[in-house]
């Protein structure tokens, strides 16, 4: 990896040095320069060139095309509030596909989310259209209908419990009498309660031995959800899609999955058929210290 400073354009303002959190950057003999031989410890967070006011700092792998000006002026606490009180899980939508304008601005933030080391996501597998998306679902359907039995099963269930762990073990069995009403609904009417006939589909992913596999793709939803908001478009989390796509081949195929990655997250989106008059709020627990 190359790091350049280009001393023409540095006013050595210092505020790389300071911003730095591998502190790979010094000044010294009346330049800024990076420490010599310290290329390795880099994260490629691209704080470096974020903050430089004259564009002199160059890192290997960031194109300059990664660094947009910022906006003069941003929303203010109280519209961001706003938004976020509107967001509420979406499972009924309009039969009406997301134009693709819309898409794009939906992977436009969803590059703005803080990732982990490497700042890089995975991907992100995106499935446009109502019938692509049902496409998912029979095999989906499948698999689940087989650990529901394996759930239900008294020989399989110790199996289950010593491949999954105990932990999500317990987390399936505290689902059980959900997963119980969703097929039974299933099997009496065919509506679909496990994607419901959402036009679109993004499931996030990354490396499985990236440090934050677990997080980034969640992370990366979750503004893409509110990006997806702001476009007047529903969405919902759906946490039965990775499990399944984890164990799925085919799935895996269809949505360009590579080999080494680790499906954590999902998302379907859509107009919503109906729209909510109230927020609701689910305050934490909090410890003032």
């Amino acid at each position: 990896m190359e790091f350049s400073i280009d001393s023409q354009k540095c006013i050595t303002c210092g505020r790389c040095i300071i911003d730095c959190p591998m502190r790979l950057i010094e000044y010294r003999d009346e330049q800024v320069r990076f420490v010599p031989e310290a290329e390795d410890c880099c994260i490629c967070c691209g704080h470096c060139m974020a903050i430089c006011p004259t564009g002199a700092v160059t890192v290997e792998g960031l194109p300059e095309t990664q660094f947009d000006a910022l906006p003069k002026e941003t929303i203010g606490i109280e519209a961001l509030l706003d938004l976020m009180k509107t967001r509420r899980s979406v499972r009924a939508f309009r039969d009406e596909p997301v134009p693709r304008a819309m898409v794009d601005c939906i992977l436009e933030a969803v590059a703005q989310a803080p990732l982990g080391f490497p700042a890089e996501l995975g991907g992100v597998s995106i499935v446009n259209g109502k019938e692509k998306v049902a496409r998912l679902l029979p095999p989906m359907v499948a698999f689940y209908r087989r650990l529901h039995r394996g759930m239900r099963s008294p020989f399989m269930r110790p199996i289950l419990r010593l491949s999954m762990g105990k932990k999500v073990f317990c987390a399936i069995q505290n689902f059980m009498p959900v997963m119980d009403r969703m097929f039974a609904h299933y099997e009496r009417t065919e509506e679909d309660v496990f994607t419901w006939s959402a036009p679109l589909l993004l499931v996030f992913h990354a490396p499985a031995d990236k440090i934050s596999a677990h997080d980034d793709p969640v992370i990366a939803a979750t503004y893409a959800m509110l990006a997806a908001q702001a476009l007047g478009l529903g969405t919902t989390i759906i946490g039965m899609v990775p499990p399944f796509v984890q164990q799925s081949r085919w799935a895996r195929r269809f949505l360009s999955i590579p080999n080494g990655n680790l499906a954590q997250s999902a998302l379907i989106a859509g107009f919503p058929r109906t729209l909510f008059t109230r927020s609701i709020a689910r305050p934490p627990e909090t410890q003032h210290l």
